[in-house]
């Protein structure tokens, strides 16, 4: 929704993370519905902008709008009828880290055999999101002491790779150029990127990323020729923001 949009972000990130309130309560008024749990969410980015009350509406209206076009009420989430803003929400911007958080970027390279001919990854966003979602739940409790993680740069597809389609019933193999951006408050050490790019990989290797929300991808794998690097991305100019 935002990719479009008047917001020039820089960095859209899920930490911190979203938990439930336990002195705060909600009417369970929908037909079936046995519970009503207050949720206290939070989203950050990052712009070279100034957020202004309008740009930040506009944020708000977006996840409004989800909610009530029922767009989290789907086969993920079985037990969840209805999702609504609360009617005592507050929608805030502020500046979240120190100054001395550096920003980085984690870039490297992925294929993705498909049984498309031709593929022309319309899968793309949706294969971002799962990796994005299994490294999130993987370096809770890691020795990477981030401050936000984030799924963009978005990942695009290479022009000028290529790489075999060598599995049953393949048709075709593309190139992923991923990236993923996190902040973090210290030292990003050789030891902490490898773990990063191993817990991407182990996801790969078990299968993790292929499943029935893209029926298409047979095999995910990290690039033979995949580089992993991490280095300061955003100028210093750069507001750190949290959404809640």
């Amino acid at each position: 929704k935002l990719q479009n949009s008047e917001i020039d972000y820089s960095s859209l990130g899920s930490l911190p993370l979203d938990i439930k309130s336990d002195d705060e309560s909600c009417p369970a008024n929908e037909s079936g519905v046995k519970s009503c749990s207050v949720i206290k969410g939070q989203l950050t980015f990052t712009s070279s902008s100034d957020i202004t009350d309008n740009k930040i509406e506009h944020v708000r209206e977006a996840i409004t709008d989800g909610m009530e076009d029922d767009s989290f009420v789907n086969d993920r989430n079985p037990e969840i009828i209805k999702v609504d803003m609360h009617e005592q929400s507050y929608f805030v911007s502020f500046p979240n880290y120190d100054i001395t958080d550096d920003e980085y970027v984690l870039k490297y390279d992925y294929s993705v055999q498909t049984s498309i001919e031709d593929d022309s990854a319309e899968w793309i966003s949706s294969l971002e999101k799962d990796i994005f979602d299994y490294l999130l739940e993987k370096l809770q409790n890691s020795e990477i002491d981030y401050s936000s993680l984030g799924s963009l740069p978005l990942d695009i597809k290479s022009d000028d790779e290529s790489c075999p389609a060598n599995e049953s019933g393949v048709k075709s193999c593309s190139v992923i150029k991923g990236q993923l951006t996190f902040t973090s408050s210290s030292d990003i050490t050789d030891n902490k990127i490898e773990h990063v790019r191993e817990a991407i990989t182990d996801g790969m290797e078990d299968d993790s990323f292929v499943n029935d929300r893209n029926p298409e991808i047979i095999k995910v794998d990290m690039h033979e020729q995949s580089y992993f690097v991490s280095f300061p991305n955003y100028d210093i100019t750069d507001d750190e923001y949290v959404l809640k």
